[in-house]
């Protein structure tokens, strides 16, 4: 008699995939959306400042490997966290870049 040996995480349809679904579907995951360098407002205050030779590494690497992190706004669109990755879109001539709004 063999014994039916279930996969780690229960039967497909079961609880776990259930809740899997329902936690899929609240998607808690930020929503990137793709805004045009002009739409976005570097912010005044920001503490942070890139020389030219970084902002062309900064561009090089999106180049190279496209955007890994995204351009973190506000809801008015000013820059809270990128203004490198801003400069370096601006410098390639990006039609857009992708963003996170902090809500």
């Amino acid at each position: 008699m063999s014994q039916r040996i279930n996969p780690p995480y229960g039967e497909p349809g079961g609880e776990f995939a259930q809740r899997s679904e329902q936690l899929r579907q609240a998607s808690v995951l930020p929503k990137i959306d793709f805004r045009s360098p002009d739409s976005l407002t570097p912010n005044p205050r920001n503490p942070r400042t890139h020389s030219r030779h970084q902002i062309r590494q900064i561009a090089e690497s999106i180049k190279a490997f496209g955007h890994l992190v995204p351009i973190l706004i506000d809801e008015k669109g000013v820059i809270l966290a990128g203004h490198g990755r801003f400069a370096a879109a601006n410098l390639l001539g990006l039609r857009t870049v992708p963003t996170v709004t902090a809500r």
